[in-house]
């Protein structure tokens, strides 16, 4: 009986061993995404998205903004669309989220990946949409850099 029990604990002290030195080595991080959530790209070399939204809203009414965002590759979904509202402006900036695993690369797909945010405006008058996030292109070398959409409309 009790070779049995030694026999389990050295098995028990192998496995143990053999988890530790394999952790140590990196092996468990292939298998855990690295997960950023990063302000959208809106332009995309020539490309540049589009504010979906009314020209003309009812003052005191919720409307909807609509605003496909480009990802692909690591990037396939969002994760938010922030709002805030100063005065006659409202300031979107939409999130999305990139899973990349450690030595392996990324589809070359391009995506579109839609956020709406509902917004209410009370004051008649015009009212500005700037959209904040991201541009890749030509000019950024592939790289990511600040970008802007504004889009202007009337309320009644």
């Amino acid at each position: 009986m009790r070779a049995k029990a030694l026999g389990a604990r050295l098995r028990a002290i192998v496995v143990v061993s053999t988890l530790a030195f394999v952790a140590g080595c990196g092996v468990f991080d292939q298998l855990n995404p690295a997960i950023d959530d990063d302000l959208a790209i809106i332009i995309h070399y020539r490309d540049t998205t589009r504010i979906v939204v009314a020209d003309t809203v009812v003052r005191g009414t919720p409307f909807e903004v609509v605003l496909d965002t480009y990802g692909g590759g690591c990037t396939r979904s969002t994760v938010r669309t922030e709002l805030g509202v100063a005065g006659r402006v409202a300031l979107i900036r939409p999130y999305n989220r990139t899973r990349s695993w450690p030595g392996q690369g990324c589809d070359a797909v391009l995506l579109t990946l839609r956020h709406t945010k509902q917004l209410r405006v009370d004051t008649p008058g015009s009212f500005t949409i700037r959209v904040i996030g991201q541009q890749r292109g030509f000019n950024t070398d592939g790289n990511s850099a600040p970008a802007e959409l504004t889009r202007v409309i009337t309320v009644r």
